[in-house]
């Protein structure tokens, strides 16, 4: 990859997404700026055509995509290798702002980058800026109009995003995302997280720093059968590892405690919908709900709604 100078690098991660990537590269390449951008699209070892769509993309758009083609999967090592990589890459450009765009999402506004530099130079009380999005599932083509800032009632130009809004999943979207390129990399405790999904991120981020939501639609956040959201409502364990996480960082941040009571409970609701499910594992998972220290009237709605899970699987 050649060293060049931008005041924006997007920040583009590519494993088999042939059948989505061009709708990604064709959000940066329409982007219309009053400054230089770059898109740093890092192909991590793709076994579909996807390293192919990106030389199409790097031939007839040499100024903007900057590619990096990996023969061996970095993701896999879970070393901090494709982390390294990135940061190296991003920090060659000499951009002041960074962009995120995985390679199945897609950006909708051509302005989505101007307005959101705008927005950060004229208010340097802000480090970060996201926005508004659809989301489209792929498997039906079907495009969802409403999303989880919904529920905020947002009137006027935008709102700014704390750290209470996570409790109810409302947090900065990647793929809307723009930010100050050194806050992230300065900051005292993120390099430091093992688990770094966009949720503990932003969320650190948040001690120092702070975020605006702008009330526009600017991005398209693909769901399908190769996401790693995919599932809508199937918990992840490794996302209620990175909560616990911070809470090592921060043991008295209320609303920590109230998101891993709800990981809990999403994990055990879920798994009480499974055949497989035994009483060992329901006093397993009770017992580490409890331990979190949810309020009694909690404990009791999550009992009941177990037996029903368990009485509806049972009755067929």
């Amino acid at each position: 990859m050649t060293q060049t100078t931008a005041f924006v690098a997007i920040h583009c991660l590519v494993y088999n997404h042939e059948p989505y990537l061009r709708d990604c590269l064709e959000g940066f390449v329409m982007q219309q700026t009053n400054f230089p951008f770059v898109a740093i699209v890092h192909d991590d070892a793709s076994t579909d055509g996807s390293a192919a769509i990106i030389r199409e993309y790097e031939e007839k758009y040499p100024d903007i995509i900057k590619p990096i083609y990996e023969t061996e999967n970095q993701y896999s090592k879970h070393d901090g290798s494709l982390g390294r990589i990135m940061n190296a890459a991003i920090d060659a450009t000499g951009a002041k702002y960074v962009a995120m765009c995985e390679g199945d999402d897609y950006w909708t506004d051509p302005l989505k980058l101007q307005k959101q530099v705008d927005f950060l130079e004229s208010h340097p009380e802000y480090d970060m800026v996201c926005a508004r999005f659809n989301h489209l599932f792929h498997e039906t083509g079907e495009i969802s109009y409403t999303d989880l800032y919904d529920k905020l009632g947002i009137v006027g130009n935008g709102i700014e995003i704390k750290q209470k809004h996570f409790v109810d999943f409302i947090q900065p979207h990647p793929c809307t995302v723009l930010y100050h390129k050194d806050t992230l990399c300065d900051h005292p405790i993120i390099p430091k997280l093992k688990y770094r999904f966009d949720i503990p991120i932003y969320y650190c981020f948040l001690y120092l720093h702070r975020i605006w939501l702008m009330n526009e639609k600017m991005a398209i956040y693909r769901k399908h059968a190769g996401s790693l959201t995919t599932g809508g409502d199937t918990p992840s364990w490794s996302l209620t590892e990175s909560h616990k996480e911070l809470l090592s960082y921060f043991p008295e941040d209320p609303n920590l405690k109230l998101m891993v009571q709800c990981d809990f409970r999403k994990i055990i609701m879920y798994a009480s919908l499974l055949e497989s499910y035994t009483l060992k594992d329901f006093v397993l998972h009770l017992s580490n709900y409890i331990a979190h220290k949810p309020k009694i009237r909690n404990i009791i709605s999550l009992i009941v709604k177990i037996l029903r899970n368990r009485i509806k699987y049972l009755c067929g």
